[in-house]
């Protein structure tokens, strides 16, 4: 059996996929020939490496070398351009050598354009998504809105009242350096959906577009495990999918094309978010309406709340928009204002009927979690030199849970401001400090800084996060929540002080602290700052406070339930065996 593996090749992305390729490779008891297919400099990198990648082939399908003086968005066209060609090559020659047809790809879902190119060669497909699946969930109503061709009628419309549904402003506010990134670029390759005149950013259309062809692929593939996302109350009572009828604003009746009939029952559910006004009738059956007399209560209700924009996907409570709405309860008896609330659902489950998702996660190395597979000791794959032995050696001379281990990843890049308020809050803290701060960042820290507080802090440019997050002396983790180090933080049990900066890091932010229970988002300031003051005060309460016990102890109950997925007989690893046993059986 023939796996290719196609991440987009930056390191966050790399890890995890790489690390469900090792765990397929087990899984499949010698039966499953995994081919990484990636760009020309990873495959270098990881010819190098002194890491075993013995159970790969590895596969240059993207040349980066010459990428001098291109832009994200160009980069990204070039690598679409010539990456599908020669990913047809692959499967074309990989599908020969095996002589069958038991073939997967499972392409990163940020490379939506790989489902054509392996639905064309006829083999497996698996989107792999490397955030977590509220995440995905949160751009839903967006997604309904831009894709309505797309996106099914007979489904819920919202996401689960747990998941927060954030404006453009929000997601992009925190963004270092990426101004450039506007949809309105000339060599823009996104042209999927007709965005109406207001542009939307690159990275938001980015999303989106990865969403636009998921009902395709026989898997959806997320870094997550069942336990973890299942919360909430879904906003809707319907309990026959195939009966509903899903109108909104700016959108005709959804089923207008199809012969179901003129005939509605009763709105079981109204959304007013920042992606419209949808309203949810079940198909005529009992006590019915016509069409136009939903569309005139639509119209009404857009109306109503025009000036409304809430951002969340919970209806309004007792606002003055839903004066219409307690009217046409008490007159036709159009409106089931508990019904929302009636039926319970999870992300996970809410996702499954869109697409076929399944989370096998999570993807950390065996020895951090099952210890199934003997050497899976690490990662294998780093953009930057960790300095591992300093920091074991640090942390080793230190008590238990007595250290703030401080790491904002890869990407994000804290102002000059944000980093001197987190740099006295460490200063004036009692506890001692682990702060990953990256070679370019350094010069921000304020003067003096390493060596006024070298008693009792380390500064170094990168580490080996999973060391120190397994690590006894490490008592809390300050991070951007990016998902890679919330998922390592929650396998770990380490409670998280959370400092989202963009996109996907403000929802686990949310989830840290509103859902999951295992951290403190502390608030920003009028400058978009969290003082000094706001930091000292979370780290006192996640290490000694009220809140303390309460944190920890939900900290070791995500941390037993990640192991539990992925050991035998969990979750993840049913959904593994389930993918193997459907490519055994082509």
């Amino acid at each position: 059996m023939e796996v290719i593996v196609m991440p987009f090749h930056s390191q966050g992305h790399m890890n995890t996929m790489l690390q469900f390729a090792k765990r397929l490779a087990y899984k499949g008891n010698d039966s499953i020939q995994i081919t990484l297919a990636t760009a020309l400099s990873t495959t270098q990198k990881m010819s190098n490496s002194n890491n075993d990648f013995n159970f790969i082939r590895l596969e240059t399908i993207y040349d980066d070398s010459n990428e001098t003086g291109l832009n994200f968005q160009a980069r990204m066209n070039k690598f679409k351009i010539e990456a599908s060609v020669q990913l047809d090559r692959l499967i074309t020659a990989t599908l020969s050598r095996s002589s069958g047809t038991k073939c997967l790809l499972i392409y990163d879902a940020n490379m939506e354009w790989a489902l054509d190119v392996a639905k064309k060669c006829n083999v497996l497909t698996a989107a792999f998504v490397t955030q977590g699946c509220a995440y995905v969930a949160s751009f839903y109503p967006l997604f309904l809105q831009e894709y309505p061709h797309v996106a099914a009628a007979d489904v819920f419309v919202d996401p689960p009242l747990s998941v927060p549904i954030l404006s453009e402003e929000e997601l992009l506010k925190g963004l270092p350096g990426l101004q450039y990134l506007s949809s309105t670029s000339s060599n823009s390759d996104y042209s999927g959906a007709d965005f109406g005149k207001k542009p939307i950013h690159l990275l938001i259309r980015m999303v989106l577009v990865s969403m636009e062809n998921l009902h395709l692929a026989d898997w959806v593939l997320f870094n997550s495990f069942d336990q973890l996302e299942d919360e909430i109350a879904l906003p809707c009572s319907a309990q026959s999918h195939d009966r509903l009828i899903v109108i909104g604003k700016g959108n005709s009746v959804r089923s207008a094309d199809e012969p179901i009939g003129p005939l509605v029952e009763s709105c079981i559910f109204c959304s007013v978010t920042t992606g419209g006004v949808w309203l949810i009738f079940h198909r005529g059956q009992g006590k019915t309406q016509t069409i136009e007399h939903a569309v005139g209560l639509l119209q009404e209700i857009v109306r109503c709340v025009g000036s409304v924009n809430p951002t969340s996907p919970i209806p309004p409570g007792d606002g003055q928009q839903l004066k219409y709405l307690r009217k046409e309860t008490k007159e036709t008896g159009n409106w089931d204002r508990n019904a929302e609330y009636r039926r319970e659902a999870w992300v996970v489950k809410w996702m499954k009927n869109l697409w076929h998702v399944r989370t096998i996660g999570p993807t950390l190395p065996s020895e951090y979690l099952d210890k199934r597979i003997e050497y899976d000791v690490n990662y294998g794959f780093s953009l930057y030199k960790p300095n591992d032995e300093a920091c074991r050696n640090w942390l080793n001379a230190k008590q238990a849970a007595s250290v703030v281990y401080v790491a904002f990843g890869s990407a994000a890049s804290l102002s000059v401001d944000q980093m001197t308020e987190m740099a006295e809050a460490l200063k004036q803290n009692p506890s001692s400090f682990l702060w990953v701060v990256r070679e370019g960042e350094q010069k921000k820290l304020p003067k003096d800084f390493i060596s006024e507080t070298s008693d009792k802090g380390l500064v170094i440019s990168w580490c080996a996060q999973l060391d120190v997050l397994s690590h006894e002396a490490v008592g809390c983790f300050v991070t951007h929540c990016g998902w890679n180090s919330t998922i390592e933080a929650l396998s770990f049990g380490v409670p998280m002080l959370a400092m989202p900066q963009f996109m996907d890091q403000l929802i686990d932010a949310h989830f840290v602290d509103q859902v999951w229970g295992v951290g403190i988002r502390p608030k920003k300031n009028e400058d978009n700052i969290v003082t000094c003051e706001e930091i000292k005060h979370s780290l006192e309460e996640i290490m000694h406070g009220q809140r303390a016990e309460k944190i920890k102890e939900n900290a070791a109950k995500w941390k037993a339930l990640a192991r539990e997925a992925v050991s035998e007989g969990g979750s993840t690893d049913k959904h593994i065996d389930e993918i193997i046993n459907r490519l055994a059986s082509l």
